[in-house]
């Protein structure tokens, strides 16, 4: 059974240093043969001595001589046969050694130092001629540490922030972030005109400003089908009045011919009916929303228009209550019974009106209607706004609903005069 000494020194721990294990040290001075290992000869690293004999090899040449020839080891001096029970650390001569003074291993490089064994790891964590990498992630640069700050303040693959976007980039990628991906870097517009502008700022260029884009001629609605670029389409308008002139002509007829449908539609004493004829949907979708010229409940009674408001996916379509002459004589909330509806153009087959019916009754019973929806007041710049019927994009463009581009809204209401309902 080996002692733990014993297997202490056959655990091959080292192997790098196992045939070597000695100091590879420029020492100063002339160093005594008895510090130096008989095995590697070189100055002794973690000492042990044999008895009886009293030669010293380093821990890990003596480890690699016995785990090569086993129980026939020898000494190399003496070349008596070793036994590992009768090996020991030799403690003392390790002292010595380590307070022995050396030279640098970096004195090739320029480094001057000198100083005692033990304190040579301290002297290079901070040596100024030790090789060491530079610390920007990526850079597989060698060099001195003296040589690091100067290095790292050029370095290709130090991190650094473009002054445009303060996006962090390698230095060696920040030419191509601006001239490719830099969102702040003013670059040409993409499509071939004169301007420069901001990249995060080119969609919209190209969508609403850039005189190069190829747009739709906004009569489109009403027939046009040219599409040109966008400095050309004043000249497009200019010299297409005529044939434009004769869709107008051609929409006029429809919608005349679709009035006279609407005049049909059967009315009861108590109900009016009012329709309007909506501008072109190029003409919404500009202005985001259209108010229909004023309507009244009756000779004398509350004043409202017909408003109709594009968003991104859908429409309403509302009733609008705007100040009148005999407001203060009638009662408040609106009590009002409307219908509004959508007209189906569709000149041929079953027709499909949207329709939407509110009785404002129950508005008036909200309790929140009194903050909601106050009074309107002659003379100042305020209405009341009731949506009443949301239709989708899709839906209100196609060509049954608007032909040509023109919706057909038709408004019910019941009468609603001052003398017959005067708050009195």
């Amino acid at each position: 059974m080996l002692s733990s000494l014993a297997q202490e020194l056959l655990n091959n721990d080292n192997p790098e240093n196992a045939e070597t294990g000695g100091y590879d040290f420029d020492f100063v001075g002339d160093i005594d043969s008895e510090y130096e290992c008989c095995i590697c000869l070189h100055v002794l690293q973690d000492p042990y001595q044999i008895v009886p004999c009293g030669h010293r090899c380093c821990r890990s040449c003596l480890g690699a001589l016995f785990r090569k020839f086993g129980d026939k080891t020898i000494c190399p001096i003496d070349r008596g046969k070793l036994a590992i029970e009768r090996i020991f650390p030799d403690n003392s001569c390790k002292r010595k050694i380590v307070n022995m003074k050396i030279r640098c291993k970096e004195v090739a490089t320029g480094c001057d130092w000198q100083g005692e064994l033990h304190k040579y790891d301290e002297h290079t964590s901070y040596c100024l001629y030790v090789s060491v990498h530079c610390s920007s992630k990526g850079c597989t640069e060698l060099l001195l540490r003296k040589d690091k700050d100067q290095h790292e303040d050029s370095c290709m693959w130090r991190v650094v922030q473009c002054d445009k976007c303060q996006e962090n980039v390698h230095a060696y990628e920040l030419e191509d972030h601006k001239r490719d991906t830099c969102q702040h870097e003013n670059v040409p517009c993409t499509n071939g005109c004169l301007f420069y502008l901001p990249r995060f700022q080119m969609s919209q260029h190209i969508s609403s400003a850039c005189p190069e884009t190829v747009v739709k001629c906004p009569l489109e609605l009403l027939g046009c089908i040219e599409q040109v670029p966008r400095k050309q389409l004043q000249m497009h308008l200019e010299g297409s009045q005529i044939e434009h002139l004769e869709m107008v002509v051609s929409m006029k007829k429809e919608l005349d011919r679709l009035k006279a449908q609407v005049k049909k539609i059967p009315a009861s004493d108590e109900y009016d009916h009012f329709i309007w004829s909506a501008p072109p949907v190029y003409e919404i979708i500009s202005l985001g929303e259209i108010n229909s010229a004023p309507y009244s409940t009756g000779p004398r009674g509350y004043c409202f228009t017909i408003a109709i408001k594009r968003r991104e996916n859908d429409t309403v379509l509302s009733i609008k209550l705007v100040p009148g002459f005999y407001d203060d004589l009638l009662p408040w909330p609106f009590r009002c019974n409307f219908s509004i509806v959508l007209l189906d153009q569709h000149g041929g087959g079953p027709r499909c009106h949207l329709k939407k019916q509110v009785d404002f009754s129950d508005f008036a019973s909200d309790s929140q209607v009194p903050q909601l929806y106050h009074r309107p007041i002659y003379g100042e710049e305020r209405s009341v706004v009731y949506p009443l019927l949301t239709i989708l994009n899709d839906t209100l463009d196609e060509q049954r609903y608007s032909p040509n581009g023109v919706a057909m809204i038709l408004v019910k209401i019941k009468r609603y005069n001052c003398e017959e309902n005067l708050d009195v």
